[in-house]
């Protein structure tokens, strides 16, 4: 049987595909899709210190994007770079005050806001 294996945690992802994964069903990758794919690909192609340096600078955005139950962090980032409207709609609701301040500082950290 062909089968691949693919992480489902993006904090985790670059170990999971240095163990012999080929890609990752990304949450980061709903807000910086290319950057997530531009990791993944170089990743892939065996670039390890480039690859490794984008990972490590999208893991604030990782982190937050499960402070709250997903999709909620995303779609508020979303909302954040005008790519959607408020998009959040019962019975999700808007993240806590404290959440929104973690979101925002890591899309800050990530170059990304």
């Amino acid at each position: 049987v062909d089968f691949c294996l693919l992480s489902g945690d993006d904090p985790t992802a670059y170990e999971f595909i240095m163990s012999g994964g080929v890609g990752v069903i990304t949450v980061t990758g709903n807000v910086v899709p290319d950057k997530m794919s531009q990791w993944c690909n170089l990743l892939l192609e065996g670039e390890r210190v480039e690859s490794q340096a984008i990972f490590d600078n999208l893991m604030p955005l990782h982190e937050a994007m499960f402070v709250e139950s997903n999709p909620i962090p995303a779609k508020w980032a979303l909302n954040k770079l005008a790519k959607i409207e408020s998009g959040i709609r019962l019975p999700l609701t808007q993240p806590s005050i404290g959440a929104q301040q973690r979101i925002k500082r890591a899309m800050q950290q990530c170059s990304i806001l």
